[in-house]
Parts: C-alpha cells; sequence; structure tokens
C-alpha cells in the first residue's frame, strides 16, 4: 500500500514539473525564463523523495518500523504538506491503532491529492473500519470513477454500502467483482448475503452453494454424491450439519420436511447437539448420528443442511417456524426447572459473546463491561449466564447465577432456557436456540445485518416475535443497551400482570 501511493504521488508531481518554463509578465516587462519552477514552488512542491522518506521506506522494508517513523516525521519537518510523509504516517498509525492521527493524516493529503484512486481507497478502507460509511462511500466511490478498474475500491465500497444498508447498491458492486473474478468463493458469498437480505432466495441460496468449496465442508462421506433436489421418495441420504452451530439450529428445521417427502435420513450432528436433535427430530425415519458412517451402501447422497432451503424450492411463507421446532425431554426439562426456579424473581438468561474461532464472531460480541447498565434495568431481576467455558474469574457484567458449569451439551442449555422467563443475547448460538424453541429473545443484532435474523430492512421470517435491537456502528452498543432494559422491564410488567 505504502509503495502505490508513494508512486501514484511521485508521478502526479512529477508530470506537473517542467524543467522550465516562462512566467507572466506585465504589459512592458520582458519574459524572464525560470530555469526551474521547483525553487519557486510552496512547501507541497518540493522534492517528494528526499532522503528522509528514502530511508523510511528502507527502514520500513527492512521492519524497523519505530525508525521508520521518526524518518517520516523528518520529511514531515522538512516539508509539513508532503503528501507522501503524510500518507506513510497515516498507514503507520492506522497498523499500530493510532486511528484519530490515521485519518488526520490522510485528511492532509486527500485534500491535496484528490484525483489519487489508491489514496481516495486507503482512506475509505479505514473510515469504514471506523464506522464513518457515509464519507467512506463517497470517497470510494469517487476512487472507483477515477479507476473503473480498482478492485480494492469495489471491495470497500460495497462493504461501505452494505454498512449503510444499501444494499441493492451494494449488491451491483458484488456482482462487478464477482464478474470480474467468477472463481472467487468469497466473492459467491458475499453476493449471497446480499441477495439473502433482500429476500432474493432463490438466487441468494443457489449462491451459498459456493461454500460448499471451502474448508469446513468435509465432513460428511468421500464418494457419497450430493443430493441435489428433485424426487426424495425412497431416498436414503445423509444430512450433514454446518460449521456453525447456529446456523446448524436454523436449517435443521428443513429435516423432517425432507423426510415428510419420503426420505430416509441419517443425520448426522456434532455432539454438542445430539441429544437435543434426537428429542426434536428423531423418527422412524431420521436417524440422528455423530459417527459419519462408513459403509455408504446403503446411501444414495449427501446434503448439508443450507442445501436444503436452495433444493427444496420451499416459498418464503415456509421459511419461518410457526410452531417450535425444538424440544426437550421432559425429564430433563424437569431436572432443570427446578434448577432455575430456585431463583425467585424475574428470570433473565444471558449470552454477549459469539464463537471468536467462527467468522464475524468478534463483530457480533458485546464486552461484558458494555452490559453492566442492564443490573439495574429490572428491579428483583435474577440474571443467570448462557455463557458456556467461561472461566472462573473472567468477566461478568455483574453478578449472575452461573449453572453452565454443570452444562453437558445444548440439550442442558436448551432445558435452561425453557426455564426462564427472557432471554437476551447477541448473535449467538443461544440465540438460535432460544427463537428455536419459541423462547422470548431480545436480540442485541450487531450493525452488519445479518440475513438470519432481517430481511429488505424488516424483522426476519425464520423467527417470528423476535425482539431486534441493532447497534449503531461497529461496536456501539450505548443505546441497544438502553433500549434491552427498556424491553425487559415491559415484559416484566407484563408477567407480574399475568400472575396476580
Amino acid at each position: 500500500m505504502f509503495g502505490r501511493i508513494f508512486r501514484n504521488l511521485f508521478l502526479r508531481t512529477r508530470s506537473r514539473t517542467p524543467r522550465s518554463e516562462p512566467v507572466a509578465t506585465r504589459p512592458g516587462e520582458a519574459d524572464v525564463p525560470v530555469p526551474s519552477r521547483r525553487a519557486a514552488l510552496p512547501p507541497m512542491r518540493a522534492p517528494l523523495f528526499g532522503d528522509p522518506m528514502a530511508r523510511g521506506r528502507k527502514l520500513l522494508a527492512e521492519g524497523n518500523t519505530a525508525s521508520a517513523r521518526a524518518a517520516f516525521e523528518a520529511a514531515l519537518a522538512d516539508d509539513p504538506l508532503s503528501g507522501p510523509a503524510h500518507a506513510a504516517l497515516a498507514e503507520l498509525d492506522r497498523r499500530e491503532g493510532r486511528i484519530d492521527s490515521a485519518v488526520a493524516h490522510y485528511r492532509t493529503v486527500v485534500a491535496r491529492h484528490s484525483d489519487l484512486p489508491a489514496l481516495l481507497d486507503s482512506f475509505g478502507a479505514l473510515l469504514v473500519d471506523t464506522g464513518d460509511f457515509g464519507e467512506a462511500a463517497r470517497l470510494l466511490t469517487n476512487a472507483a470513477e477515477l479507476d473503473g478498474d480498482l478492485v480494492p475500491a469495489r471491495e470497500n465500497l460495497a462493504r461501505a454500502l452494505f454498512n449503510l444498508r444499501r444494499f441493492d447498491e451494494a449488491e451491483r458492486q458484488e456482482r462487478w467483482l464477482v464478474a470480474r473474478d467468477p472463481d472467487a468463493v468469497a466473492l459467491h458469498l458475499r453476493l449471497a448475503r446480499l441477495l439473502l437480505l433482500q429476500g432474493k432466495f432463490d438466487e441468494g441460496f443457489g449462491e451459498c452453494e459456493w461454500r460448499l468449496r471451502t474448508p469446513g465442508f468435509e465432513w460428511g462421506v468421500r464418494g457419497l454424491p450430493r443430493w441435489e433436489g428433485g424426487s426424495s421418495v425412497g431416498k436414503r441420504l445423509l444430512a450433514i450439519a454446518e460449521p456453525g452451530l447456529g446456523e446448524t439450529i436454523l436449517f435443521a428445521r428443513f429435516v423432517p420436511e425432507l423426510a415428510a417427502r419420503g426420505a430416509h435420513i441419517e443425520f448426522l450432528v456434532p455432539a454438542v447437539l445430539e441429544r437435543l436433535f434426537r428429542s426434536s427430530f428423531a423418527s422412524e425415519n431420521v436417524h440422528v448420528t455423530v459417527e459419519a458412517t462408513a459403509d455408504v451402501a446403503h446411501l444414495d447422497a449427501q446434503v448439508h443442511l443450507m442445501s436444503l432451503a436452495h433444493h427444496l424450492s420451499l416459498a418464503r411463507g415456509a421459511l419461518a417456524a410457526r410452531t417450535p421446532y425444538l424440544r426437550v425431554d421432559e425429564g430433563l426439562a424437569s431436572r432443570w426447572a427446578e434448577e432455575v426456579r430456585a431463583h425467585g424473581g424475574f428470570r433473565v438468561g444471558i449470552a454477549w459473546a459469539g464463537n471468536p474461532q467462527r467468522p464475524g464472531g468478534e463483530g457480533r460480541s458485546l464486552a461484558a463491561g458494555a452490559l453492566a447498565p442492564l443490573a439495574n434495568a429490572v428491579p428483583g431481576a435474577t440474571w443467570f449466564n448462557l455463557q458456556r467455558g467461561l472461566a472462573a474469574d473472567a468477566p461478568r457484567p455483574f453478578a449472575m447465577v452461573d449453572l453452565m458449569p454443570e452444562v453437558e451439551d445444548f440439550a442442558d442449555t436448551a432445558a435452561i432456557l425453557g426455564a426462564l422467563d427472557v432471554v437476551v443475547s447477541a448473535d449467538t448460538s443461544v440465540a438460535h436456540a432460544a427463537a428455536a424453541l419459541g423462547r422470548p429473545l431480545v436480540l442485541l443484532a450487531a450493525h452488519e445485518a445479518c440475513w438470519h435474523w432481517e430481511i429488505a430492512g424488516e424483522p426476519s421470517p425464520w423467527y417470528p416475535g423476535v425482539h431486534m435491537l441493532t447497534a449503531e456502528g461497529p461496536n456501539r452498543w450505548e443505546r441497544v443497551v438502553d433500549a434491552a432494559g427498556a424491553r425487559l422491564g415491559e415484559l416484566a410488567l407484563t408477567a407480574r400482570d399475568v400472575t396476580r
């Protein structure tokens, strides 16, 4: 990035600095040739690649960041309007997390070099990261207009438009990128996300099939062909869970539909979901297992769960879970209900962090401290931790009952969810489980829209009744937390009225 920006700045400046040229004169004065305009230029026209800049670039290439910074700062001291020095320091600041300083440097250089697409792209990408999507979109649109083939600018523009919820415009950028690189899996998946967010399910789920080419989809049976739709009557199919627990819970609803169409199904799931899925889906035609069978002679084909949404050709109305489709074993439900109800008050479960190993996990999570205002949202409420694997000394938003050390798998978690009055959760597998069980759910949704929960700006048909609150920008959760507190207060009052 440094080299690209420096090269553009250097070529631009050099092309506008002739060796000699006449100067305008007043009537009666002789034209005086000027050997070089360079000496007469303001600081910005001074040589852009003096010794400090060259030294800084060399030090940076050697990995000596601190000395490179000192060299760039020396170049800036010699020429306070030096474009390359500002650009170099902006990138160093960005790398080191000095975002305000990086933005200030970029503003200085962009004000004087607004016709350099690579520079506009770099600044625009930084603004997307900071959540200033409007200005980012303006800069990146200019970059794309100046250089129609600048792929990074198109990618960053799509990101900015996506976060502005201008999905149709973002879709046009993603289609351009796919047309340019039609075999890029990541591009097809980004396009799929935009299509699904707009309710364009047929094409969207078709584009989702590109996910089968990514790591994480090897789980299954080698040599067994994929089922790609058509009649399933009498077919023996291996239905395979998605890599993410949340998506597995979301799309498991289609397994009974496949069985109803005459298929015999082996349902391959991770161990943490086995007990819950057996109580929810096991039947004469559905066998839940955690072991991929070695003998495939009795199987006709295999299919991953999300692919069922594509191959079953379901109408939008069929996507909604009309009734809870997860069920907990009665004995297990009674055991955990007794544990939960030993604690009085309005019982609220809370999960605030997604799986950091999953794509986007960090962006979907809240810091524990961000939830602290909820402590006093409902006087007399009893809070229950729903985060599995939380270390004893890990930060918690406030005091809460922690039953999770006793939890074995999602069957236990689901039984706890069933005994709570309401669940508050970030976009996690716990949120999916609560919604699939039909429990009252207050969803703390990240600013970056997710088609699991939102379609065309409206609440998703996947889980009717979920109360979704969306962050105003990356990690901007303050109003969401305040709104969640208000919603919990309303639910608590309703619960009290019902019990009177």
